[in-house]
């Protein structure tokens, strides 16, 4: 067994490296074996790798659009500068302004060796999707095979995709949250809890998902209706000023954060234009997780009381869920919706593994199919803007070096 489990993982590792595109294909149709942890792994390095730092068709300047062009041409100074790290790093914190090390840290690192951005977002993926793999295969070893799995964990994986390297820190620190406080639920290690403590300092605002977690380990979890009525009122509020918070914001904050630029993050002086379509897909998986968490509540109530883990599990879900729906109400918010995304399907995977609760909620995952299967095609369509035809169809770990494929697959639509 042992060596056919080799095979199987050098198999799909040769795959992946020499057509990634089918690498894809080949992951996602296995997607509950234990060796496809790994080809996912090495398909985020490729994304990485093939990520669109600078879109060609763009109107901005360089530099002047999205954080990755930003990472791209600090890179390319810091390669050709011979500023030490210890004075790069102060330089960056008094600028910022924050104690977020990480994307700095990173950055200085390649620049060492190369000024090439792709090597810099490649092992940028390389440490997300490790920590975005370990996460999410916690959640998929404890699934059984059934269509709904299948789909709940493509819907889970697409929460917060690979392609969201753009804003290098933040998706970093989801998954090292992640990754933290879901190894502590089902292995019962509280060493892990470490994890979401340096969250925090890859992207400051994780602060408040860890008071959420310290919360979590010391309220009571007998109960679940006052965490469901929680989690159901801010799901169906549509928009609150969390600029009259910030005095109680700023009281919860240590005094080594700069807290005018954290409330500044909260408020709403950070605005942005959205259209319909841009936030549908926000809201179409509010509203599912809503619906699925109230028929879950109402039909298996007692199933999860009596089973230990999933109701912890339940618990945490709607605690990090109702913070993040709580920021989110503050346009700079929305990325927060990934994370409540991401865990509310994790426990909707695990939960509906288990028989009892899947003949009771069979009919209502039903009805909420078409709704997941729109959120799965919004994140794809999404990562369309990210990644080349050329690199997604033909391209392999050789080639994404050879041809400047800068032209995202949406452009062409």
């Amino acid at each position: 067994m042992e060596i056919k489990s080799n095979r199987r993982l050098w198999g799909g590792l040769i795959l992946t490296l020499v057509y990634p595109f089918g690498g894809i294909i080949y992951t996602f149709r296995r997607i509950q074996w234990k060796e496809a942890e790994y080809w996912f792994l090495l398909i985020c390095v490729y994304i990485g790798l093939a990520f669109i730092y600078f879109d060609s068709t763009s109107t901005t300047m360089q530099g002047e659009g999205k954080d990755a062009e930003r990472y791209a041409m600090e890179l390319i100074t810091l390669h050709r500068s011979d500023i030490s790290f210890t004075h790069y790093i102060a330089a960056e914190a008094d600028k910022r302004q924050d104690n977020d090390y990480y994307a700095a840290t990173l950055l200085y690192f390649v620049s060492r060796f190369s000024g090439n951005p792709q090597l810099f977002f490649g092992l940028a993926a390389l440490i997300m999707g490790l920590f975005f793999a370990k996460t999410a295969w916690i959640i998929i070893n404890k699934t059984k095979k059934h269509p709904f799995v299948y789909l709940l964990i493509i819907a889970m994986l697409l929460s917060a995709p690979i392609w969201k390297i753009n804003g290098v820190r933040w998706w970093t620190a989801l998954y090292v949250f992640l990754y933290g406080i879901l190894s502590f639920l089902f292995y019962k290690k509280p060493r892990k809890l470490i994890w979401c403590i340096l969250a925090v300092l890859i992207h400051f605002t994780f602060l408040f998902v860890v008071y959420v977690v310290a919360a979590w380990l010391l309220l009571p979890k007998k109960k679940l209706f006052p965490y469901v009525v929680l989690f159901t009122v801010l799901s169906l509020m549509s928009s609150f000023d969390l600029s009259s918070w910030s005095g109680w914001i700023a009281r919860l904050i240590p005094s080594f954060y700069n807290e005018d630029k954290i409330i500044g993050y909260m408020a709403f002086e950070y605005t942005a234009s959205h259209n319909w379509f841009a936030d549908s897909g926000r809201y179409v998986s509010i509203y599912t997780n809503l619906f699925l968490v109230l028929v879950s509540f109402y039909k298996c109530r007692d199933l999860i009381k009596k089973d230990n883990l999933l109701r912890k599990f339940f618990i945490l879900m709607l605690m990090v869920s109702s913070l993040c729906l709580f920021i989110n109400f503050a346009p700079w918010g929305r990325r927060f919706i990934d994370l409540s995304n991401f865990i509310s399907f994790a426990w909707f995977c695990y939960a509906f593994s288990i028989p009892e609760f899947r003949e009771k909620t069979k009919n209502a995952f039903t009805i909420a199919m078409p709704f997941m299967l729109y959120f799965i095609g919004f994140q794809i369509n999404k990562g369309l803007y990210s990644i080349g035809l050329y690199n997604t169809f033909f391209g392999n770990f050789i080639t994404v070096f050879l041809y400047n494929d800068n032209v995202p697959i949406h452009s062409y639509f």
